[in-house]
């Protein structure tokens, strides 16, 4: 299917974000010029993207590197139409467009499917503009160790109500890199939910899918790789942020951050200052997290003060014992692949926003900084109640409380509601009129009181005439009983579906012929970008 329904919903998704997203739609909406000094701008002319799509060997990757990508990728079934980019960009006769995002359970959530989709969309439109091949990449943070962000997964039942599955505490140590987490307990957390996911229209495929990633992936890094290159179709390429060989081929990088570790985070200190003079707010408080940890047993660990001197040495004995923090992981990323773009969410676009001093500092250069898709995932189910009464699909992703109560309202009988509301309109002017002329003559106190039980009454009047809204609400989950999870499915506890449903939903509904819909849909996210516009795009498989 094609996108159930799409709008330009800017003011919904600054309320919906949070309060930190100032920064983030000035910048799509190129609102502020002290930003776009600082940022530059995603929204650029053809022939700006062909200037900076432009090949060549300053561009190309290393051989090892190249050898790398090329093995790693193959062994998750990329065609021979991927490997040839790689290939082209090791020697610098193609582009990279990259995106990322650390391995969530069984894949993560729908937000990391719609940044891939937005990836892949771009890419594409790239290499059509400028003729130069694009590969779209995606980077699998699995040395990230914030264990607690990335550990439940959220599918929906076939009544759409929602099911949660985490993996277990006993599964993953301190300061242990998520995607070390053994297969053996994303399979445990797989079998609680495959019942489930098998009873949905799509559920063979996505059984299927997640089945054969479990058994091939040898952690839970190496299976979320694997479940994205499949439901890709191998379009997009991957790259494990553990790999030894992307950290040796910015060894001498690394090196020259663990020097000047204390420069660059005076640098987005005084930027993260600088942007809140202006309004904005500091994504980075540059701390231990911030700088070169190093791995050992296993483990990540910090590198204090009185260490230096030998964890230099031994980084650079072994520069692959080195795990980045944020500010090195971006650097790394962009020094060795030197991406045209990187497609983003509203934090990782304000970290370069308070990064860009380090950029010129470091000499790196800064691709551009796309905005991610974002979208809402309509069952089929929901689409044809929207279909059926004439409900608005955008207000799923607006205001889901208003969709459902449309439809609750248009099962109502309308003479009673109109009867119900005639009631309400004449108690009320007559409630006024008897206490402006019963009250006339009483003492404040005893006028206040008579108030207050007309209020009482009116109260109770309003139970009882909302009925006409009970027996609608009842008429219409007697016909469609999964509204009653519809809220929950939309919003859970006022963050959107994007942050907690699993990327898998979309496939639990559609089958295979999901990722063409996703596809649509990221590429109307990036017509309209490029048109200057922010799509939110509400869609159904």
């Amino acid at each position: 299917m094609v996108p159930l329904d799409s709008r330009i919903l800017a003011t919904p998704l600054r309320s919906e974000l949070g309060s930190d997203t100032g920064l983030f739609f000035d910048y799509v909406g190129a609102t502020s010029e002290s930003l776009s000094e600082i940022l530059g701008s995603y929204n650029l002319p053809e022939h700006e993207w062909r200037s900076r799509t432009t090949p060549g060997t300053a561009y190309r990757m290393s051989d090892a590197l190249t050898s790398h990508m090329v093995t790693y990728n193959s062994e998750f079934g990329a065609g021979p139409e991927m490997i040839g980019k790689i290939e082209m960009a090791g020697r610098g006769e193609a582009r990279f467009v990259v995106t990322g995002q650390q391995p969530g359970a069984v894949g993560g959530p729908l937000m990391v499917l719609h940044k891939a989709a937005a990836t892949v969309a771009l890419a594409r439109h790239l290499q059509a503009i400028t003729g130069v091949p694009c590969v779209p990449l995606f980077w699998v943070g699995s040395d990230d160790t914030d264990f607690s962000e990335i550990r439940e997964t959220v599918i929906p039942g076939t009544d759409l109500h929602a099911l949660a599955a985490s993996i277990s505490t006993d599964d993953h140590e301190i300061g242990m890199p998520v995607g070390a987490i053994d297969a053996n307990a994303i399979r445990k957390l797989w079998n609680s939910l495959a019942p489930f996911a098998a009873a949905h229209a799509g559920g063979a495929f996505v059984v299927a899918e997640v089945e054969a990633a479990i058994a091939a992936g040898a952690d839970h890094g190496a299976i979320t790789a694997q479940i994205i290159s499949r439901l890709f179709g191998g379009k997009i390429a991957l790259i494990d942020g553990r790999s030894a060989t992307l950290r040796e081929s910015a060894r001498e990088l690394v090196l020259d951050y663990f020097e000047r570790e204390s420069e660059i985070k005076r640098l987005v200190t005084e930027q993260g200052q600088s942007l809140e003079e202006i309004g904005y707010h500091a994504q980075l408080r540059p701390g231990s997290d911030s700088g070169v940890f190093v791995l050992e047993g296993g483990k990540r660990h910090t590198v204090t003060d009185d260490s230096r001197g030998e964890v230099r040495e031994r980084l650079l004995a072994d520069i692959t014992i080195a795990s980045p923090g944020v500010i090195l992981r971006n650097l790394i990323q962009d020094s060795v692949f030197s991406p045209v773009a990187v497609v983003l969410g509203p934090a990782e676009i304000a970290y370069r926003a308070q990064m860009q001093g380090v950029y010129r500092s470091m000499g790196v250069a800064a691709p551009v900084a796309f905005p991610r898709l974002f979208a809402t995932c309509a069952p089929p189910s929901i689409a044809e109640v929207a279909r059926l009464t004439g409900a608005d699909p955008v207000s799923l992703a607006r205001d889901v409380k208003s969709f459902v109560q449309f439809v609750f309202d248009t099962r109502s009988d309308p003479a009673a509601k109109d009867a119900a509301d005639h009631f309400r309109e004449a108690f009320a002017d007559h409630a006024a009129q008897f206490l402006g002329a019963a009250g006339g003559g009483m003492p404040d106190r005893e006028r206040e009181k008579l108030g207050k039980r007309l209020e009482d009454i009116s109260r109770r009047l309003d139970k009882v005439l909302d009925t006409t809204q009970t027996v609608g609400k009842a008429h219409a989950l007697d016909r469609w009983p999964y509204l009653a999870a519809t809220e929950e499915l939309f919003a859970r506890k006022g963050v959107s579906q994007e942050r907690y449903l699993s990327m898998l939903t979309p496939f639990l509904f559609g089958g295979e012929t999901a990722a063409d819909t996703i596809a649509l849909a990221a590429e109307a996210h990036i017509h309209a970008s490029l048109d200057g516009r922010l799509l939110h795009v509400v869609y159904s498989t």
